[in-house]
């Protein structure tokens, strides 16, 4: 594949992608699998209102090593929303507004670490700070959740692969 450069799966149809046109229900299940990775690494941490830079800096790194992608998933999600069939289906308006929350609930969490990262917060800000981004980790997951079971509705069933 000519388009394929390493781990980029490029979508068709979507920012430029291939010049072949994936079915509407494999970008589906991209965007959620990308969005599932995003929400794993934001979950696998318990942040503490205790931590200096550093380790905030540690323990978020697979996470912001994920940003990009999920982003890039949320626009995808976005443009599959807005073209084809899906339109003017009333999932598809439903399923861009979760994904609009989505988008604010991570500039939330990149926001709030962006002070958790610098390493002249003073104690204080840190605790806020760390119970702004426990928040918003939870409604962020929550939203991700959402976005899941409304994909999940309109994905034909996998067949077995027994």
């Amino acid at each position: 594949m000519a388009g394929n450069h390493g781990n980029v799966i490029p979508l068709a149809g979507l920012a430029g992608g291939g010049s072949g046109k994936l079915p509407q229900a494999e970008i589906l299940r991209t965007v959620v699998e990308q969005l599932d990775q995003l929400g794993a690494r934001l979950q696998q941490f318990s942040p503490q209102s205790t931590w200096p830079a550093q380790r905030w800096m540690i323990a978020s790194t697979p996470f912001r090593m994920r940003l990009t992608s999920g982003r890039n998933r949320l626009g995808d999600l976005a443009s599959a929303c807005a073209t084809g069939e899906l339109a003017h289906d009333r999932w598809a308006l439903e399923l861009n507004e979760v994904r609009r929350e989505a988008e604010l609930r991570l500039d939330d969490i990149v926001k709030t670490l962006h002070v958790l990262l610098r390493a002249d917060t003073p104690p204080i800000e840190r605790q806020r700070q760390t119970e702004v981004f426990v928040s918003a980790r939870s409604d962020l997951l929550e939203v991700l959740m959402d976005i899941r079971h409304m994909v999940a509705q309109r994905l034909p069933a996998e067949p077995d692969s027994n």
